[in-house]
């Protein structure tokens, strides 16, 4: 199978085998799905979770951004389970924050989630 896709999207190619020919367009963006509440350990440091799904080409642990409040966290991946952990790179107060989740997968398709969550005593 030789080929290539036009601007239109459509694919011109020569098959040159008679094999079941599947093609698969990936236009969904990864999807997040929060768990658990936000914590935060004995130094200040929050955690939170999320696990992302994505219907088609993947993503990996260097495509995922999060954020608190507008500022960076640092963000692990497991690809094999898709739960994203989440911490703070300074210590984080107590009150209202925003937890911000974003990724692109290996086509471009860019997802992002955002929720509003409270660190209490």
């Amino acid at each position: 199978f030789l080929g290539a896709f036009d601007s239109a999207g459509v694919c011109c190619a020569t098959v040159y085998a008679l094999d079941p020919l599947v093609v698969l367009k990936d236009t969904d963006p990864p999807v997040f799905r929060w768990l658990g509440s936000l914590v935060r350990r004995r130094d200040g440091i929050a955690l939170f979770a999320a696990s992302t799904t994505d219907g088609g080409s993947g993503i990996d642990s260097d495509s995922i951004r999060a954020f608190v409040d507008d500022t960076p966290a640092i963000a692990s991946y497991d690809p094999d389970t898709g739960k994203i952990n989440v911490r703070t790179i300074k210590p984080l107060p107590y009150g209202n924050h925003r937890l911000r989740l974003e990724a692109k997968d290996r086509l471009g398709n860019t997802g992002h989630s955002e929720i509003a969550r409270a660190l209490l005593k």
